[in-house]
């Protein structure tokens, strides 16, 4: 019985990182295209 319960809550866990890992992807690709905009925006004011 406490062995299933702890199977369950592994799996919900591991469901719940998995979740976070594909967060964490999206928001790094949304960062490096905002340090992409920046620099092109930079480019085309002349500063830096």
């Amino acid at each position: 019985m406490v062995i299933e319960e702890q199977k369950d809550t592994l799996e919900s866990t591991e469901s719940s990182l998995e979740k976070q890992e594909e967060n964490i992807q999206d928001v790094t690709a949304v960062e490096s295209g905002l340090e992409e905009y920046e620099e092109t925006t930079n480019d085309i004011s002349g500063r830096d």
